[in-house]
């Protein structure tokens, strides 16, 4: 256990670690207001109650800016078939760049070789994979209004179980990510709990940014969000067994011989 734990804060405290925190929080900031606006927009759709949103998305942002922000998407005709393609276009290139930063961490970790275009391929995918995913489990829970907590943290583990899995080249089992979907899905739960309370009692970022304090609590949350995320990923890592499936490698190679196909076409 203390050679596992020390090997994961060596790789957390590695530079190469550090800028990719760095760049898969710059990505998840990108990819918050059209994600934000998806679910907006389906709840507007269904004639769905926004409260679920608003409540777990006040417990890691500023509410006020949480409340304008699903106002002006409410009010605008962001509900056209055209709108929607777009949005949605843009809400997968935009997050997938978040799981294609990852997938070149995973592959240069897990010691793998695979082209640009092939972790692309898996970042979009993946993403919209996840996407639907959450999709899906945030409107089971809409229609209900017991264990309605326990129904999200049941919800976020699944969702990250199936993350991490599809973020591992060499460990494709589900079983093999409950750790770090556990210790995400309660890091997260527990951040949920205590993060805006401890920013307005312990910090001082009004007084010292004025208008911006509310951008700097939201950076501060992306990151806090883009470690707990990452260290789950590192918990599945050094806990791995001696497990090693391939199936990448036979999807990658069936794309490469089609695409070798197309270009002989050609």
């Amino acid at each position: 256990m203390k050679q596992k734990l020390r090997e994961l804060i060596e790789i957390l405290r590695d530079d190469d670690s550090t800028t990719f925190v760095q760049s898969f929080a710059f990505s998840l900031l990108l990819s918050l207001a059209p994600l934000l606006t998806i679910f907006v927009v389906l709840f507007k759709q269904l004639a769905l109650d926004t409260t679920l949103i608003i409540s777990i998305a006040s417990a890691y942002l500023p509410m006020e800016e949480v409340l304008d922000f699903i106002e002006y998407i409410q009010a605008t005709n962001a509900t056209e078939f055209a709108s929607l393609i777009v949005l949605l276009v843009t809400t997968l290139f935009l997050s997938s760049r978040s799981v294609y930063s990852f997938l070149k961490f995973s592959s240069s970790i897990e010691e793998v070789d695979y082209p640009k275009w092939y972790l692309r391929i898996l970042g979009f995918g993946g993403q919209a994979i996840f996407i639907l995913l959450i999709v899906i489990l945030i409107l089971v829970i809409s229609f209900t209004s017991h264990f309605r907590y326990l129904l999200v943290m049941g919800s976020l583990f699944f969702g990250f179980l199936v993350y991490y899995r599809n973020l591992s080249f060499r460990h494709r089992r589900l079983a093999s990510h409950w750790k770090g979907a556990l210790f995400t899905t309660l890091a997260l739960g527990l951040m949920g709990l205590f993060f805006l309370t401890y920013v307005s009692i312990f910090t001082n970022y009004e007084s010292l940014y004025g208008p911006l304090s509310s951008l700097m609590v939201i950076l501060l949350s992306i990151n806090i969000i883009s470690y707990i995320i990452f260290i789950g990923f590192l918990l599945n890592y050094v806990n791995y067994d001696d497990e090693k499936q391939t199936s990448h490698l036979r999807r990658f190679t069936i794309l490469q011989q089609w695409f070798d196909r197309m270009a002989m076409k050609k």
